[in-house]
Order: C-alpha cells, then sequence, then structure tokens
C-alpha cells in the first residue's frame, strides 16, 4: 500500500489542514510579513497560492519550508515539528506522542 500524503486516511485531515493554515497565517502576520514576501520566498509564481494554503485547501510544500520559517524569524526545527502536527500527525505522535519512546 502506498500512501503519499501522511493525512490520507486521517480522520480529521481537513480540519488539521486547516488548522495548518491559521497557524501560518498567523505567523506571517505576527512576523509582519505579506502574502506576496511568502510566495516569494516560497518561489511560487503567484501569491494566491499563500492564500490557499492558509485556508487549509493545501499545504505548505515541503522545499519551501526552510525559507518559510527563516522568513518568520522561527527556528525551523520549531516551525518543522508545529507544521508536522498537522500535516503528519501519525508521525508527529510517534515522535511527540505519550507512548513516544523517551530518550
Amino acid at each position: 500500500m502506498t500512501i503519499s500524503n501522511p493525512l490520507q486516511g486521517h480522520p480529521d485531515g481537513p480540519e488539521l489542514r486547516k488548522a495548518a493554515g491559521a497557524f501560518l497565517k498567523k505567523a506571517r502576520i505576527d512576523a509582519g510579513v505579506t502574502q506576496v514576501e511568502v510566495a516569494t520566498a516560497m518561489g511560487a509564481p503567484y501569491y494566491t497560492i499563500v492564500s490557499q494554503i492558509e485556508t487549509g485547501k493545501t499545504r505548505l510544500p515541503p522545499k519551501a519550508m526552510m525559507a518559510v520559517a527563516k522568513l518568520f524569524k522561527m527556528q525551523p526545527r520549531t516551525f518543522y515539528t508545529r507544521l508536522m502536527q498537522y500535516y503528519d500527525p501519525y508521525g508527529w505522535e510517534m515522535l511527540f506522542g505519550p507512548d513516544a519512546e523517551k530518550e
């Protein structure tokens, strides 16, 4: 079985994508950054993709996460861990949930 989307099959997938979008929008506003600036950092040809990400219609592409974290002046690990809660809840649970291995 091949699953390319970590949210595929998750009962809260659409809600998690919307929550990720809300997190990203708040982080963008808190950083004083426009949607155009985010799109430029992502290498996206149109800023409307940022609106689609912020409303949960699509995801922030993994290849753009580092640039966006830096643009928002967030630590990359913190930024990614937060997004992972929404974009890959099964993986997040394995790493950070109550049953995760504690080092």
